[in-house]
């Protein structure tokens, strides 16, 4: 049996362009406007549509006293960091999994109220890392969120 070459490399050509032949079109796709026009708007935070997430102040004051040896105590401040998640149920613990650290149902229930429940699950694995730190003088204490998307830490009001 002879195998043309010629019907061959024509074959593969045709293949090869009829392939081709969609590039162009997928790059415009991806394209916010055909036209050169500006592009879409995209949202500088990831909050979702709704209530900004916030803490009330006596809320961050009861995690201080529950955060036993959690607490991290450093040049004049103190610190608490604490996932909280709404996968399967909602729960929040200190410590690197909810098997360390967990807190009490009623007031894992009242962070995930004050930041909303919507806000949690837009976090990457349905949850949310917090970190609380104040001066041991009785400073007000601020607040920062990480829903682990890319966005890093950022600032998480502190209501008083």
């Amino acid at each position: 049996m002879r195998i043309n070459k010629r019907a061959v490399r024509l074959s593969v050509r045709r293949q090869l362009w009829r392939n081709l032949a969609w590039l162009p079109f997928v790059a415009l796709m991806g394209c916010s406007r055909l036209d050169g026009g500006p592009a879409a708007p995209t949202a500088s935070s990831p909050s979702p549509i709704g209530a900004e997430p916030y803490l009330m102040d006596s809320l961050v004051d009861q995690l201080f006293e529950v955060s036993g040896p959690y607490r991290i105590l450093e040049e004049g401040r103190e610190s608490v960091a604490l996932t909280c998640s709404v996968f399967e149920a909602s729960e929040c613990w200190f410590g690197e999994t909810y098997l360390q650290g967990v807190l009490a149902e009623e007031l894992a229930g009242n962070v995930i109220e004050e930041l909303g429940r919507d806000f949690v699950a837009n976090g990457e694995f349905n949850q949310v890392q917090l970190r609380c730190s104040r001066a041991l003088d009785g400073d007000a204490a601020t607040c920062q969120v990480d829903l682990g998307r890319g966005f890093g830490w950022e600032p998480l009001p502190v209501a008083p």
